[in-house]
């Protein structure tokens, strides 16, 4: 039987997270309303086939788990982003 072991993460470290949404700007706007660092960088990542759907790459620095999963859980709550990995 496998043991399902947690992560060890070092912290403070940079850590990614991928939004997925329709519009740009609004969900730029929103990733800037919850994350709020200096040393935030955001790229767009990949467009869907029909054009309806855009995914950003968000890289941070998190000085803990706390604020690593508090930014995931505000990212897939706001209503401009669709789904957060």
């Amino acid at each position: 039987m496998e043991s399902k072991k947690k992560m060890q993460i070092t912290y403070p470290c940079e850590w990614g997270y991928k939004i997925i949404g329709q519009n740009r700007e609004k969900m730029l706007l929103a990733v800037d309303s919850i994350i709020k660092s200096d040393s935030m960088m955001i790229r767009e990542s990949n467009t869907s086939r029909s054009g309806k759907y855009i995914s950003l790459e968000i890289r941070v620095k998190v000085q803990n788990e706390l604020e690593r999963n508090s930014y995931f859980k505000m990212l897939a709550e706001h209503s401009e982003i669709r789904m957060v990995l």
